[in-house]
């Protein structure tokens, strides 16, 4: 348990189609069943394009760069997970040859800044394949 944070709730963290209008019906209707929405939320890391999905990378500067997302509270682990886990490419068993890894990081409750811990996939494949991104889904550049 991280130093200052006090809920015992299971939450994920979300930051790209798992916002919403995953291309897999069975992921949202997992979402919409047996998770619940609990605010806006921010992590310290960094977004980059893969394709049409995003990854979000740990961000090590001082002060970290902040990644905007949602906040979810986990009903029901045991059917989130092992879906969850699939359409994110992590294999528990055998997380050096997963696209994602789900960890638990320290999330900060947007306004009030309150810290709790949550999961959250981190991108796990190489970085030469992403071009960095502010936000998702990317904000098209005037032109």
């Amino acid at each position: 348990m991280v130093a200052g944070v006090r809920d015992m709730n299971e939450y994920l963290f979300v930051y790209g189609t798992l916002l919403g209008g995953a291309p897999d019906l069975e992921v949202n209707r997992v979402v919409r069943s047996h998770c619940r929405d609990a605010g806006a939320a921010s992590v310290a890391g960094r977004l980059y394009r893969f394709g049409w999905y995003p990854g979000l990378v740990p961000d090590r500067e001082d002060p970290p760069r902040r990644v905007s997302g949602r906040l979810l509270r986990i009903k029901t682990p045991e059917r989130c997970w092992p879906v969850l886990d699939a359409y994110e490419g992590y294999r528990p068993g055998t997380p050096d040859r997963s696209a994602f890894i789900r960890q638990r990081i320290v999330v900060r409750r947007e306004p009030e800044g309150e810290a709790l811990e949550a999961w959250v996939y981190i991108y796990n494949g190489t970085m030469g394949a992403g071009s960095p991104i502010e936000s998702w889904p990317p904000r098209r550049k005037p032109g």
